[in-house]
């Protein structure tokens, strides 16, 4: 995970082809923060991958189940997840440890909770 965070150092101003803002030296001290946690979890992100709002972005994938936290370049931390079957849930995370954690708990117990079949009409 590591290695992914790394690769992100080295992007530049609109490396989106847009105007995206590249990683800062904050959203890197908060994403490693996010990463020091998922590593106490022994829970790994699909993806950490550059956020086009200007950060770090952790995406987390499970069948038709998506959640992700961005460490945006400002210091905050926003969270969301969403699966085809509902309104995507989004929260601002508190910038401490405990709340990173919270965030990363509610996450996980989405992404394994057990999947419910599609209601069919009749």
């Amino acid at each position: 995970m590591d290695k992914q965070l790394d690769k992100l150092k080295d992007l530049q101003f609109g490396w989106d082809g847009y105007d995206a803002e590249p990683p800062n030296d904050i959203s890197f001290a908060w994403a490693r923060k996010v990463l020091g946690a998922l590593m106490e979890f022994d829970f790994e992100p699909a993806r950490i991958v550059a956020s086009a709002e200007g950060g770090v972005a952790f995406i987390f994938t499970r069948q038709d189940r998506y959640a992700d936290i961005e460490c945006l370049n400002s210091g905050a931390l926003v969270a969301v997840m969403y699966d085809s079957q509902s309104e995507p849930v989004v929260w601002r995370v508190s910038p401490d440890s405990q709340s990173i954690k919270e965030a990363l708990e509610k996450i996980c117990a989405f992404l394994t909770a057990p999947i419910q079949p599609a209601a069919t009409d009749r």
